[in-house]
């Protein structure tokens, strides 16, 4: 399983990016961090669901 993290969550959870492997597009994800008022809530999406 291959999550691809935004600049945005790596610097909220303090962890350097790493070298991405090609992977299944079923088993690739993007998470990205947002405000939902004053929480913070983390937001994944499938790639298999994006329109490309």
């Amino acid at each position: 399983m291959l999550i691809q993290c935004t600049q945005k969550l790596l610097k909220e959870i303090k962890v350097k990016p790493s070298e991405v492997s090609e992977e299944e597009r079923l088993y690739c994800w993007h998470a990205n961090v947002m405000m939902m008022g004053r929480r913070k809530a983390l937001v994944l999406m499938n790639d298999s669901s994006s329109s490309k």
